[in-house]
């Protein structure tokens, strides 16, 4: 098994923006093309919580889904992010490969259970599963006024925050929040790791990088969009 994280060299890359952007669309066939990728099964986020299987015989763009599973070894899985933590997920016995969008909105949503169930009814047992959380904010980017993060403890209990907190912002650490909840799948804190990379920029963040593109570091552009980055997991 192999994950590609694209990089800021490598242009926009989100496949929403490749649906109207030619610019983008060229990207991503020169980054599939350089790493030997053909017929990439694209998940087209909406921060929500539907988990699609791919298959050979399905269209390659899967609209509203925020994760991809399957357990054909042929196919290469992907999805954009920013700022976000892309997942990957992997059941070595039995060949079973996951990759979910982690957003506060879809971890919220459920998709973080719902695509260890996808992956079991695939055949693939929590306790076997191996789980690599990408590049994202890291717990001091991540503010959120008081308010909103209550609405989404109130839909999932298991966001974790640092303590810096006050009375008016909350900072999320996700890769915290992520790992609990896999924990609460049966998954193995051993089999659990993190790519520890914040993707904000370094003039914001002393921990920051400019590797990735950034919804909160570079802010929106023009053409209404930003960029992205990309997770393939082959």
């Amino acid at each position: 098994m192999q994950c590609i994280f694209s990089e800021r060299t490598d242009g926009d890359l989100g496949a929403k923006n490749a649906l109207t952007c030619l610019k983008t669309h060229h990207n991503r066939h020169v980054f599939f093309c350089r790493h030997g990728i053909d017929h990439p099964h694209n998940a087209i986020v909406c921060h929500g919580s539907h988990v699609a299987i791919a298959q050979r015989d399905k269209d390659l763009l899967y609209h509203g889904s925020d994760a991809l599973v399957t357990c054909d070894p042929a196919l290469a899985l992907a999805l954009s992010f920013a700022d976000c933590n892309p997942v990957l997920l992997f059941d070595k016995c039995r060949n079973i490969r996951g990759l979910m969008h982690c957003s506060r909105q879809s971890i919220a949503a459920g998709i973080i259970e719902n695509t260890i169930r996808e992956m079991s009814t695939l055949g693939a047992r929590s306790t076997h599963i191996n789980a690599l959380i990408g590049p994202g904010l890291c717990p001091s980017c991540h503010q959120l006024d008081t308010k909103r993060f209550r609405s989404l403890q109130r839909k999932h209990e298991g966001f974790r925050t640092t303590m810096s907190s006050t009375i008016d912002h909350v900072w999320i650490d996700m890769p915290a929040t992520i790992t609990t909840a896999l924990l609460a799948l049966d998954l193995s804190g051993s089999a659990i790791t993190s790519h520890d990379t914040c993707t904000n920029n370094p003039a914001q963040c002393t921990h920051g990088t400019d590797v990735y593109f950034s919804c909160r570091g570079d802010q929106w552009i023009a053409g209404n969009h930003h960029r992205n980055n990309l997770a393939v997991f082959l």
